[in-house]
């Protein structure tokens, strides 16, 4: 009898335990059904548009691939924009998650540009996009640094200036501190760029094209505390959009 009772005894406390646990789930359950009709009921706040091709959209539900858009540059109408995966709407008014990584505010620029412009070829090379810190530009009377000082963080943790990235060349193209250049990859897409730092000669091959160990010819100017994640583990900026994966064409200089 006696042991009985204790054993009741010390079960209880598991018990209580278990119902606390079952009854904070079937609240977490309640509030994400709440949330989902929510998003459902929520007009959008804005249009985006898909980074590259075959991009997944998932059940609000399970977060299950339940669709794809085969088409880069498809516009969504964007109902809650999240860290990993925002809400959208498509235009037959169904509502999906989407990776927050595949869609972008504005249209991606697949043509060249219109201004004149100076256009250099670009070797053939294996389309690898390297970066480095903006923080190893340490001396301060140089005009690489000067130009950090008007810099801000932008997409993808790039640095940026007037909307163009910071990007650093060989001389064979330029060696002009603050000039303007589109990097016009072999599958249309245009990155528009300034020139924020300058690859040693030692450091290129003969022609002062191209990073002699890697074969790169853009070296961007990164916030290592904001880079892309993917672009970080892969070490190549390309990984920071679907359309930037393609080797460079050619460069036009502004």
């Amino acid at each position: 009898m006696i042991l009985g009772t204790l054993l009741a005894v010390s079960l209880k406390p598991q018990s209580d335990c278990l119902n606390a646990l079952y009854q904070q789930e079937m609240e977490k359950a309640k509030k994400n059904i709440e949330q989902i009709a929510e998003y459902r009921k929520q007009e959008p706040i804005k249009p985006v548009y898909t980074k590259g091709t075959n991009v997944n959209l998932r059940s609000l539900e399970s977060k299950e691939v339940v669709n794809k858009i085969e088409n880069a540059n498809t516009e969504l109408k964007l109902v809650k924009e999240l860290a990993d995966f925002s809400v959208v709407r498509t235009n037959d008014n169904q509502t999906y998650y989407i990776s927050t990584d595949y869609i972008q505010s504005e249209k991606q620029t697949t043509s060249l540009p219109t201004s004149n412009g100076c256009t250099k070829p670009a070797p053939k090379t294996s389309g690898i996009k390297s970066y480095m810190p903006y923080k190893a530009i340490t001396s301060v009377s140089s005009p690489q640094y000067k130009l950090q000082q008007q810099a801000y963080t932008g997409k993808h943790g790039i640095r940026m200036v007037n909307g163009r990235y910071c990007v650093a060349l060989g001389s064979f193209y330029t060696n002009r501190i603050g000039q303007n250049f589109d990097l016009v990859l072999e599958n249309g897409t245009v990155i528009p760029c300034v020139l924020a730092d300058q690859k040693a000669d030692k450091d290129t091959n003969g022609s002062n094209q191209v990073t002699s160990h890697n074969g790169c010819m853009s070296e961007f100017i990164v916030d290592s505390n904001s880079l892309d994640r993917t672009a970080k583990r892969m070490g190549d900026i390309s990984y920071c959009e679907e359309c930037w994966k393609s080797p460079i064409k050619q460069i036009i200089l502004y």
